[in-house]
């Protein structure tokens, strides 16, 4: 019986103090001054509502969730009006009493927590306040880090938004504002990555960047000072390194050797034939074509998309060909890409340049070396055959080049006729057909 008794005690003293909870000391009065304001408030006479909100607020702030949005509705729309500004200070200080009451009761809440309810105050103190101060910029960063990738966009523009002005105020040093904007991009990035149409979250990552940049705080000597004394002990870091090579990236500093060091170091953690193209062609464009040859190389071992693998070995032609004069290693590359994208007209047309390029080393005999004008129009005409886009720049090259054909006499004295097959010989040692030109 006791124990019985210990037990409805305990439901019955549970049940009251939720019931004390909600309804406060007074249930009727609460639940009088409810009704009241609501009735006012679904009217839009927001003036009558207030009176009958506040009464509501002393008895039963736990009353609902609903009750504190009201309320900022209240004085939002209180604070939008007033053109006094000692008044609208207070009605700013009321407003953020608010938000930090309905955190104290409804801070748990599934949907409404205390991150989305931290990001709305300091968007009103951003917002509200003549100068931004350190008060909204902490409630954005607290949102942020209890948000984490579910933070609004809103939040994260406006973060950024007193993180620049906070810096160039001399609040913050430079090195918290990248921070922040990386923070920022990290959470935008993974949002777009899921949905890339996302209108809001483009809108925050175009404004995040232009407050980077617009800052003057991200120059390339500042960033690759802050983050090459972070190197060595976040090299083995993946997520540091896609941090710090976007950011390089998006501020045009991706020509310093950091950046290099940086993207390196993430493709030997993270390798993939995407990574591999990328860091062969930020090599190419330094004129490091051995580390560019290395990283393409990489790429198409590792490489299953087949456009893009038929392109690396297409760059890997043009390398050894218009950099090292390596003609054969280069056709061998071009007709890579040409068995992955047989439709594909430019490996063609590379080909035929080297013919022309390399015509020397097939004879000393100068009609040997006409003719290989023979097998690089060849390679002209299969081009625009397989590849209609190309048909303009290989009429030019079957224009230019076949005037170098051999002159008929000369055809002739080899006892040779239009039409016959040749074979070019050399390296090339390919089958063309004879055509002469006549001399004017």
């Amino acid at each position: 019986m006791i124990l019985c008794f210990t037990f409805c005690f305990a439901g019955i003293s549970a049940a009251w103090t939720q019931n004390t909870d909600k309804y406060g000391s007074d249930k009727d009065l609460c639940l009088r001054n409810y009704s009241l304001y609501k009735g006012y408030f679904k009217n839009n006479d927001l003036s009558d509502a207030k009176i009958f909100w506040q009464k509501l607020i002393k008895i039963c702030p736990g009353y609902s969730t609903g009750i504190w949005s009201d309320g900022e509705k209240i004085y939002t729309t209180e604070i939008d009006q007033e053109t006094d500004p000692i008044r609208r200070v207070e009605l700013i200080d009321s407003l953020i009493w608010i938000y930090d009451q309905r955190i104290e009761y409804f801070g748990g809440h599934q949907r409404f927590t205390e991150g989305y309810l931290l990001g709305k105050k300091g968007i009103s103190l951003i917002n509200y306040e003549v100068q931004p101060t350190t008060r909204g910029y902490e409630a954005l960063k607290k949102s942020m880090e209890l948000q984490g990738n579910k933070s609004n966009p809103a939040v994260i523009l406006t973060f950024m938004k007193v993180t620049k002005s906070l810096y160039q105020g001399g609040l913050i040093e430079a090195t918290e504002l990248i921070n922040n904007y990386s923070i920022c991009m990290n959470i935008i990035n993974i949002n777009l990555a899921k949905t890339p149409d996302d209108e809001n979250f483009n809108k925050a990552k175009n404004g995040t960047e232009q407050y980077l940049i617009s800052s003057k705080a991200a120059d390339c000597s500042t960033l690759v000072e802050i983050f090459t004394k972070q190197f060595q002990e976040k090299e083995g870091d993946s997520e540091w390194l896609i941090k710090v090579t976007d950011l390089l990236k998006s501020t045009g500093c991706n020509d310093t050797e950091l950046y290099n060091k940086s993207t390196e170091a993430l493709f030997a953690l993270e390798p993939s034939a995407e990574s591999a193209h990328k860091i062969a062609n930020l090599f190419f464009t330094k004129n490091d074509f051995d580390k560019a040859i290395l990283y393409l190389s990489q790429g198409v071992e590792m490489g299953d998309e087949l456009e893009e693998k038929a392109s690396m070995y297409y760059e890997l032609a043009y390398i050894y060909f218009m950099q090292l004069k390596d003609y054969q290693e280069a056709r061998k590359y071009a007709q890579k890409a040409i068995e992955i994208r047989p439709n594909w007209g430019e490996p063609y047309i590379l080909i035929g340049k080297m013919y022309v390029d390399d015509r020397k080393s097939v004879s000393s005999q100068s009609f040997e070396q006409e003719a290989v004008f023979w097998a690089a129009v060849d390679k002209f005409i299969i081009a625009k055959k397989v590849d209609p886009e190309q048909s303009q720049k290989a009429n030019d090259l079957i224009k230019q080049y076949s005037q170098y054909f051999p002159i008929n006499e000369d055809v002739f004295m080899w006892t040779l006729k239009d039409g016959q097959t040749y074979k070019v010989g050399g390296w090339i040692n390919e089958q063309s057909t004879v055509r002469s030109r006549k001399l004017n």
